[in-house]
């Protein structure tokens, strides 16, 4: 195949210094021309990479659309998570309301006594099998399951084999990416937003036909953990990022979790505020008519209030 070919590799290791969606115009020649064509190039790949099996669970989506009504509560990890107690959720779900979590919410205390209606999980580093931290994940996840998950359904990319094959309730995701491009916000097309699980996850609960969206967690103030260290190398500071405790990536020269950029869209500190921007912008769109009760203040994007607390003795 072309993609393994000699030809191929080159095209692909250009591709990875040509602009992305969330990186700001520094003047250089071509900027936005190369910014659309390496988004088509990677689309019409991905697309080619597609097997049958890939387009007919996306099918399976689209056939899901409206199929749900009522009101659901998204958990995001992001701080403001710590705002909401259990007892709070217990009680939101007692009277008739769903809720969905996502990535490492099973690293968190309140995940103990809850059990989710959905699960979303989208980052590759999910699938990757090489990677200790991630068939750590996977076997506390499996746990997890067996305990929390059997009336739930996981939320995944529908190129990803099925992240438990045991398990049968599942969401498929279309994993390629139109951002800039076109303005699609269904989980069965092509993604067209900055690569957010968030966002994604509060578009395809829309798309099932949920008319009231709560969330907590969505905390839009992550920019301001990125930082240079003596290298002038820009770096990220997870430690603050999450409701719940992290103790992978400690750096002791720091004194946090840090890590490189890895394969995010970062050159400088100009990319990370304008990252941030485009996604301020973005999440207003995605996030309206829904209601922030996280109580925090980094999120202006809709309206804002407060989950209520059950009467005493409830729970």
């Amino acid at each position: 195949m072309i993609r393994n070919s000699s030809v191929g590799i080159t095209l692909r290791e250009e591709l990875k210094n040509w602009p992305g969606y969330q990186q700001i115009n520094d003047g250089s020649r071509f900027f936005r021309l190369k910014s659309q064509l390496r988004l088509i190039i990677s689309f019409v790949s991905e697309t080619f990479q597609m097997s049958r099996e890939s387009r007919q669970k996306l099918k399976s989506t689209r056939s899901l659309k409206n199929s749900c009504k009522g009101k659901i509560l998204v958990l995001g990890n992001g701080p403001s998570s710590k705002n909401i107690s259990e007892n709070q959720v217990r009680y939101f779900t007692s009277n008739g309301g769903k809720l969905l979590v996502m990535n490492g919410f099973i690293n968190s205390d309140i995940s103990r006594n809850l059990k989710p209606d959905y699960y979303i999980l989208v980052d590759p580093s999910f699938w990757d099998q090489d990677s200790l931290e991630t068939q750590d994940f996977l076997f506390k996840f499996k746990e997890f399951a067996e305990l929390k998950l059997q009336n739930c359904t996981i939320i995944q990319p529908a190129i990803r084999p099925r992240i438990i094959l045991e398990h049968d309730l599942y969401i498929y995701t279309d994993g390629r990416s139109l951002a800039g491009l076109c303005k699609f916000d269904q989980p069965h097309k092509p993604w067209c937003y900055p690569a957010s699980v968030s966002l994604l996850a509060i578009s395809t609960l829309k798309f099932l036909g949920y008319s009231e969206v709560y969330f907590a967690g969505l905390d839009a103030d992550s920019y301001k953990n990125f930082f240079v260290n003596d290298l002038n190398t820009i770096m990220f500071d997870a430690s603050q990022n999450y409701f719940y405790e992290q103790s992978d990536d400690y750096d002791e020269k720091v004194g946090s979790q840090v890590r490189e950029m890895r394969d995010w869209p970062l050159r400088h500190m100009s990319d990370a505020l304008f990252a941030a921007a485009i996604f301020f912008r973005d999440q207003r769109q995605i996030l309206k008519d829904c209601i922030n009760v996280g109580n925090d203040r980094t999120n202006d994007a809709c309206s804002r209030a407060s989950l209520i607390k059950p009467p005493e003795g409830i729970f």
